[in-house]
């Protein structure tokens, strides 16, 4: 379990995750427990993708990089969630004074303290809730951004090994224009998931986007094993 904390740099907001972590010894480390911050980025990113004709546009807003630490399990969304709400309400006025319980649909409930004499029927609390709810909402969907640009790699990669297959139907030597075009259509799917990878790596804090590339390439070939062609 974390927390997110908020610094101010030159002036600026900046938003981190922070965890206890183990240094491992079989790693090398101390055995001693340690803080682990993971820098959030943009707490109101606007994440979007076209769908095709037919199909809703994706569209949410959240942490830049939340979506990555969840898919890669770097800490839990359900987590996560807990405490965008618990720092939501420390910013509150009288927040100290609050207590929260979350629905099984993520949807905030304020209880007041024993012995606090605020009225949560105000306007205030009313669109404080407004607002938290709606916060939790787009981050709980931002996540499904990476595993959004994963699966349209994973496409490409179909569509590669479906060229491929084509190309292997032809006989080289009799329909050699046919083959090339197969093998040229194969290259330029190829081609489309390394740079889909790439845009990917965007949303990875750059000291994980070497980490990211093996992992996420190394998913999507469990997930579709490429064909070869016989030389």
């Amino acid at each position: 379990m974390g927390y997110i904390r908020e610094k101010k740099i030159n002036g600026e907001s900046k938003y981190y995750w922070i965890a206890s972590k183990r240094d491992g010894k079989k790693s090398g480390g101390t055995g001693k427990v340690i803080k682990v911050e993971r820098y959030l980025g943009d707490r109101h990113y606007h994440f979007y993708k076209y769908l095709g004709d037919g199909e809703p546009s994706f569209s949410a807003g959240g942490f830049f990089y939340l979506s990555w630490y969840v898919w890669n399990n770097d800490f839990k969304l359900d987590d996560f969630i807990d405490k965008l709400v618990a720092f939501n309400i420390k910013s509150m006025i009288e927040g100290d004074k609050l207590s929260y319980t979350l629905t099984k649909q993520n949807k905030i409930i304020f209880i007041k303290k024993k012995d606090s004499k605020i009225d949560l029927r105000e306007r205030y609390y009313k669109k404080c809730k407004t607002y938290i709810n709606k916060e939790i909402e787009d981050n709980i969907k931002s996540v499904k951004f990476i595993p959004l640009l994963i699966n349209e790699i994973i496409r490409e990669l179909e569509y590669f090994n479906l060229w491929i297959r084509r190309a292997k139907d032809k006989n080289k030597k009799v329909e050699i224009d046919e083959y090339i075009s197969c093998e040229n259509n194969a290259n330029f799917w190829f081609n489309c998931a390394t740079k889909d990878l790439e845009k990917i790596l965007k949303y990875v804090p750059r000291p994980q986007r070497e980490e990211a590339r093996k992992k996420i390439w190394g998913y999507c070939l469990q997930r579709c094993p490429l064909e070869k062609l016989d030389l």
